[in-house]
């Protein structure tokens, strides 16, 4: 059996054909490594979610700290990113879409934001 995950989005398919002891015709066993982003959140669902507390910083540090956040994240994982500067509402919003990360909720509790960021890529 041939097992392993390659590194990237490319898709593999790996087979190799042995004989079973005891059975008389050969196995062919295939394990498909598709991990296209079609298929990419069946494996990613079960990273856990960070949090991140920006509140009491002021501009330009909450975009900072959730770059640098994000960064240590995998594609796939879900950052929650609190702040209560004004500035961050505009700033991290268009900080997330520029750089391609899904800004998956915004939402406002008195002078709290919070964003729900998907890394994407």
């Amino acid at each position: 059996m041939v097992i392993g995950e390659p590194a990237g989005d490319e898709s593999i398919m790996q087979s190799k054909n042995r004989t079973t002891p005891g059975c008389c015709t050969n196995t062919t066993i295939q394990i498909d490594f598709n991990m296209t982003n079609q298929y990419r959140h069946l494996f990613m669902s079960e990273l856990p979610e960070k949090t991140l507390n920006a509140t009491g910083l002021f501009c330009p540090e909450p975009v900072f700290r959730t770059k640098i956040e994000i960064e240590k994240m995998q594609v796939g994982q879900v950052i929650t990113v609190s702040a209560d500067d004004p500035a961050a509402e505009d700033d991290i919003s268009r900080w997330v879409t520029r750089n391609g990360h899904e800004l998956l909720n915004l939402s406002k509790d008195g002078d709290t934001i919070t964003f729900q960021i998907k890394k994407v890529r």
